[in-house]
């Protein structure tokens, strides 16, 4: 008969880890035991700690510059285009994913990269913002002051219904009605009387979007969601914008 092997069962031998604990507890019992064993272990452990809050720490700030570079970025307001809605000085958070999740609508409030075509480009002055006020396919025009958008005067959100638009531009042009061509937005500052935007320049690319402003954190006394603050209707004379530095942060022009 063929000589019979015994297998032997897992069960029957203790794992390696179950060893490896052991061993491990009694070098740690040892090391208790032992004056010298004690400050290995506190050095250990210090260095550990150590590496630990570093560790943390370099996490924490690689998270910060993910989420200010791809996700929420502060910008801060030098011009006076955006009047009353957004002030000189002013300091915003914009979410730059917003048009992963939904289309520019007409209101929405745009940080953007201005267009190297558009009469007078500053290269200084290469982002600015701006309120959305004509999507794809949209015809806008301005009547009596009113923004005017397929035939409708717009009324939502409210904003629109207080704020003037003027036709008349400081060039001496006439703005007139304009179509918007797929995959791009016309943008309007909300001081129409002072403000160089859509209305001399026309639309632009989608594309050139950098983000959606969606909260004042600056001053605190104006802390929240933006909303349009209607302006008054006489139109003001132009302003030089006062240009402000501060860290992290961009400033927005036009």
């Amino acid at each position: 008969m063929p000589e019979e092997k015994t297998v032997e069962s897992p069960e029957a031998k203790p794992p390696r880890r179950t060893l490896s604990a052991v061993f491990f507890g009694w070098l740690a019992l040892r090391l208790e035991k032992s004056p010298r064993g004690k400050r290995v272990v506190e050095h250990v452990v210090q260095r550990l700690g150590f590496y630990s809050q570093a560790w943390s720490l370099t996490l924490t700030i690689a998270l910060v510059i993910l989420l200010r570079s791809t996700v929420v970025t502060a910008f801060y307001i030098p011009s006076p285009s955006m009047l009353d809605t957004l002030k000189i000085n002013d300091r915003v958070f914009v979410f730059r994913l917003a048009y992963l999740f939904e289309e520019p609508s007409v209101g929405d409030i745009v940080v953007f990269k201005v267009p190297k075509t558009i009469p007078d480009y500053d290269p200084a002055k290469p982002i600015w913002i701006k309120r959305i006020v004509g999507v794809s396919g949209d015809r806008v025009a301005i009547v009596d002051n009113h923004l005017v958008v397929n035939g409708r005067k717009v009324s939502d959100p409210p904003f629109f219904r207080r704020n003037p638009y003027y036709d008349r531009l400081q060039n001496g042009q006439v703005f007139h009605e304009m179509v918007v061509p797929e995959g791009h937005v016309l943008v309007f500052g909300d001081n129409s009387g002072n403000s160089y935007d859509g209305r001399y320049w026309g639309p632009i690319p989608e594309d050139a979007i950098i983000g959606k402003a969606f909260v004042r954190f600056w001053p605190l006394s104006r802390l929240g969601p933006i909303h349009g603050e209607s302006v008054n209707p006489i139109p003001p004379e132009p302003t030089t914008p006062r240009v402000i530095s501060n860290l992290g942060e961009r400033a927005l022009q036009g």
